[in-house]
């Protein structure tokens, strides 16, 4: 899939983006990128750069599990969802916001070219891709 500039006097496309929050540049990197073709851009908002053990969401259950479904809403929003699959990593919450978007027939487009095979969950659950290979893809930035 390639960037494309969107008419911003109608419509645009909205992306939510998914992704481990350790990847704080990529995600600034890539709302950036977007909103500057014209893409309504939603995406996690409560990153720290604390450790993982002071950072808010995951030292409080309730919270992380709350936030985890406020981010299947911003799926729900959007017209297509870009994860940013680092070096290959999809973690737990991704696994299952990409499984979510499958579910829903739903676009996923990748960050980088390391589209899986399955997915797998914490409780060690796999979870295969979908035989219809258009719903996954990988964003190409424009020059």
């Amino acid at each position: 899939m390639k960037l494309t500039k969107q008419d911003v006097t109608r419509k645009p496309q909205v992306v939510t983006i998914c992704g481990s929050t350790r990847f704080i540049d990529e995600l600034n990197y890539w709302r950036k990128r977007l909103t500057e073709f014209g893409y309504i851009v939603i995406s996690i908002e409560l990153v720290t750069t604390q450790a993982r053990s002071e950072d808010p969401q995951h030292v409080n259950p309730e919270l992380k599990a709350y936030l985890d479904e406020l981010h299947l809403r911003k799926i729900d929003m959007a017209d297509w969802v870009l994860v940013l699959n680092v070096g290959g990593y999809i973690g737990e919450s991704t696994s299952r916001e990409i499984a979510y978007c499958w579910d829903k027939g739903m676009q996923v487009v990748f960050a980088e070219n390391n589209i899986p095979n399955s997915l797998r969950y914490g409780n060690g659950a796999t979870y295969g891709v979908p035989s219809n290979r258009k719903l996954c893809d990988v964003l190409e930035d424009a020059a």
